[in-house]
C-alpha cells in the first residue's frame, strides 16, 4: 500500500471518530421504577445509550444486546424499531407512544458524555 493511500485511509478514519460519538449508560438496570407508569418497555431492565452521528443525537435503549430507536433519528439510520419490546396500548390495540421523559433521559448521556 502506497503513502498516499495509507494517509487517506488514515484521514478518513479520524474523521468518522471525529464526527460519530458514543455514550452508554454502564450496565443493565432496572429503569422501570424510576419511570413508574411512564415507563412504555415489557423489559424492565436495560440501559440508555446515545450517539452523536454528523451532529444529530440517536437516543437508544438497549436491551439484552439489542439496540432499539426511540427517536426519529435513530429510527432513520436503521436501528431497530422498539416495537418488539413496547407495552400495548389498552385502548386502541396499538402500541403505547415512548413518552419525552423517555427519551429526554437516553439523550442526556449524550450531553453528560460531553461534559
Amino acid at each position: 500500500m502506497s503513502i498516499g493511500k495509507f494517509s487517506f485511509i488514515f484521514a478518513s478514519s479520524l474523521s468518522l471518530l471525529s464526527s460519530c460519538s458514543d455514550s452508554t449508560g454502564g450496565p443493565p438496570t432496572d429503569l422501570a421504577g424510576e419511570f413508574g407508569e411512564n415507563w412504555p418497555f415489557t423489559v424492565n431492565t436495560g440501559e440508555f445509550k446515545c450517539i452523536v452521528d454528523n451532529g444529530e443525537k440517536l437516543a437508544l435503549f438497549v436491551h439484552d444486546g439489542t439496540e432499539y430507536a426511540i427517536n426519529t433519528f435513530a429510527r432513520q439510520r436503521e436501528y431497530p424499531r422498539a416495537d418488539p419490546i413496547l407495552k400495548d396500548h389498552p385502548s386502541f390495540g396499538t402500541k403505547v407512544n415512548i413518552p419525552l421523559s423517555v427519551t429526554r433521559a437516553a439523550l442526556n448521556r449524550c450531553e453528560s458524555a460531553e461534559e
